[in-house]
């Protein structure tokens, strides 16, 4: 601002040096030909504005760099890499990986951080130049190497083209959880450092205490990714577990609460993966365990945005939809990287109808873990609503090669296939062994061929009338998202979608 300032005042400054002279009784107008004042004049203007030139030249190379190493939204992107184990110390397999995940969730408590694997990195800058963005990352490795007391942990951050930033090593024990903890902090608070930032005063809930609860806790995540009633009962016999290693394990609390919440949608068709029946299960779900698993893990961690937004909107007290937002917003503000949390917000603002809004949590899902199984399918789910089906269809086909279940995906990507009138696509996806089920009790290409057959058409509003006179919670809970599309809109009939 004082240069900007300087160079202002500078041309009214040279007029009047150039046409006075500063003299023992004060100024005078220059004589006619006196050129040796004019000379210093030029001179010094010409050295002003050579060093501005300059200096703006540097500060705008400098902010095109600032802009380079962000995501678009003043965030920098930073790819952590697994740490090689090479101490030789017998730590488990699982070990490196757990690692760099606490690495990361410890970067993205910080608002301006935004921390990934490299290859979550690598789908999120295809996401983003399908956006016309740029976003060269930085990219974070480690190695855990043998010392003579302990582990030494060597880290290195490198930016997009392989210059290294920085390398830094300490010597850590990491003979249990809390060392291992510390070497964990040790390692974000140098990346944040490196880009000139702290995470110092950032909250943050700390990992567990025990290695298998922390082991059981990425398994369960994972399983959860999946769906399906054998997985979610799974991951939460997992969590159970942890949890008991740990009962201070609060993020596995959390996740904990999350899969009881999925209870009646997955695990009620079939409780016997849980070791229950169903009159035992309904029992199980009325003493609310996901609400008890969420208050110790609030109790243990307020940061905690999904076990916040449990708490709050499970208050004996009639919330609008205002209240709602406000709600969950206040959770995504306190856990900004809970990419679980920002799905269940996708679900709630395309039941309430912000189309556009769940589209763009969507995209922050996506931004922060394109790898996970189903996060994929969200975004291909609020970009099939917004029309954009071609890019549904890719998405979806992304959640599938990751290994998501096809039963989870069927029907929303052969509603989408019916309405781009694709039957090719629909035959790769289906197959000569697809058969009706609950999840989508028609075969799609029925519905497709129903377009053109007027008698078909008919039977099939038949059958579906019949299957939602059924009854059956199951087939509804499918019906009403598959039919009330593939057949409201491909097949004409508003009623049955009503």
């Amino acid at each position: 601002a004082g240069l900007m300032l300087f160079l202002t005042a500078l041309p009214f400054v040279v007029l009047l040096s150039w046409a006075f002279d500063l003299t023992g009784s004060g100024f005078r107008r220059m004589e006619p030909g006196s050129l040796s004042g004019k000379f210093v004049i030029a001179a010094t203007c010409t050295l002003v504005i050579g060093i501005s030139g300059a200096w703006f030249f540097w500060q705008d190379e400098e902010r095109q760099h600032s802009v380079n190493t962000t995501d678009g939204d003043g965030r920098s992107i930073i790819a952590v890499l697994p740490f090689e184990d090479l101490s030789g110390q017998g730590h488990d397999d699982w070990l490196p990986l757990a690692f760099t995940d606490e690495i990361i969730n410890r970067i993205n408590a910080h608002p301006d951080l935004v921390a990934l694997d490299l290859e979550s990195v690598r789908h999120t800058l295809i996401e983003q130049r399908l956006q016309n963005e740029q976003a060269p990352v930085y990219r974070v490795t480690g190695k855990l190497l043998p010392a003579p007391v302990g582990t030494r942990v060597r880290v290195r951050m490198t930016d997009a083209l392989g210059n290294v930033g920085w390398e830094h090593e300490q010597v850590f024990t990491l003979m249990d959880a809390q060392t291992l903890s510390a070497a964990q902090k040790w390692v974000a608070g140098q990346v944040a450092a490196g880009l000139g930032l702290s995470l110092a005063g950032v909250d943050y809930c700390e990992p567990s205490s025990n290695a298998r609860a922390t082991e059981l806790y990425l398994n369960a995540r994972e399983r959860f990714s999946q769906r399906g009633p054998e997985n979610v009962a799974t991951a939460a016999q997992m969590l159970e577990e942890a949890t008991r290693l740990d009962p201070y394990f609060a993020r596995g609390l959390e996740l904990l609460s999350e899969v009881y919440q999925r209870f009646p949608r997955w695990v009620m068709q079939d409780p016997s993966h849980y070791g229950m029946n169903k009159e035992e299960l309904e029992r199980f779900l009325r003493g609310q365990p996901e609400l008890e698993a969420a208050k110790r893990a609030l109790d243990l961690c307020p940061t905690l945005g999904a076990a916040y937004f449990t708490v709050e909107i499970s208050a004996p007290v009639q919330h609008s939809y205002a209240d709602a937002v406000d709600i969950m917003e206040e959770a995504i503000r306190r856990d900004p990287a809970n990419v679980i949390l920002r799905g269940r917000m996708v679900e709630f603002l395309l039941r309430v109808g912000h189309v556009k809004w769940a589209d763009d949590v969507a995209r922050e899902m996506y931004l922060r873990d394109p790898l996970s199984t189903r996060v994929p399918h969200v975004l291909g789910w609020t970009q099939d609503m917004l029309g954009n089906l071609d890019r549904s269809i890719e998405l979806d086909h992304e959640s599938l090669n990751l290994g998501y279940r096809l039963e989870n995906i069927l029907p929303q990507i052969s509603s989408t296939y019916v309405s781009l009138g694709d039957n090719r696509g629909l035959e790769r996806l289906l197959g000569e062994s697809f058969e009706p089920s609950g999840r989508i009790p028609i075969d799609p290409r029925e519905v497709l061929a129903a377009q053109s057959d007027q008698k078909l058409k008919e039977n099939l509003i038949e059958t579906y009338r019949e299957l939602v006179n059924s009854g059956d919670p199951n087939i509804l809970r499918s019906l009403s998202g598959w039919a009330g599309r593939s057949l409201a809109l491909d097949l004409g009939d508003e009623g049955l979608a009503w």
